[in-house]
């Protein structure tokens, strides 16, 4: 896991441009990876025309601390990305 944050996000932000399909940003508000993880989250999420999904007092794993909040979310972006 030290090595994975520590790792050079440089390609891969450079390449958030290039998504063509629906994505949904989800980012716990307690993240220690980042900085401001609210700001990070924003940021990405505007790049890619991204849905934002919030998890209060989450860290790096929402999806793991809030299931009740991010599964709905997955499931309304894959909803509408088959309509």
């Amino acid at each position: 896991a030290e090595q994975l944050a520590a790792d050079d996000h440089t390609e891969s932000s450079q390449r958030l441009a290039d998504v063509t399909q629906p994505a949904l940003v989800v980012m716990g508000t307690a993240d220690p990876d980042f900085p401001d993880a609210e700001a990070e989250a924003r940021e990405v999420a505007g790049i890619l025309g991204a849905e934002l999904v919030f998890v209060p007092d989450s860290g790096h794993y929402p999806q793991a601390d809030s299931p009740d909040v991010v599964a709905p979310a997955i499931i309304d972006l894959v909803a509408g990305s088959s309509a």
